[in-house]
């Protein structure tokens, strides 16, 4: 479940199973307050299986998602009333 509206969005982060249960963060850029989530294995109706983590009330504006093993640090606009996807 995601929590949005007004100036308050959400932040799906869509990696592969490589990331399965390892905690991702995400900064305000300029910020060095930091929020975490854990990727998990997302079952899908059709049988198939996603990977993501959900960040489900992120206050509007610019984000990094911070470097994991090979992953750079990412940047992401997050929009209030709106779920963001991003591929990482």
């Amino acid at each position: 479940m995601v929590d949005i509206g007004g100036d308050i969005g959400a932040l799906v982060v869509n990696t592969d199973a490589s990331l399965d249960e390892r905690e991702i963060e995400i900064t305000p850029v300029g910020s060095h307050a930091r929020t975490h989530t854990v990727v998990r294995a997302r079952h899908l109706p059709d049988g198939g299986i996603v990977y993501a983590g959900v960040f489900p009330a992120v206050p509007a504006g610019e984000y990094t998602l911070l470097a994991l093993g090979t992953r750079p640090d990412s940047n992401v606009a997050v929009t209030g009333g709106e779920v963001t996807q991003i591929e990482w």
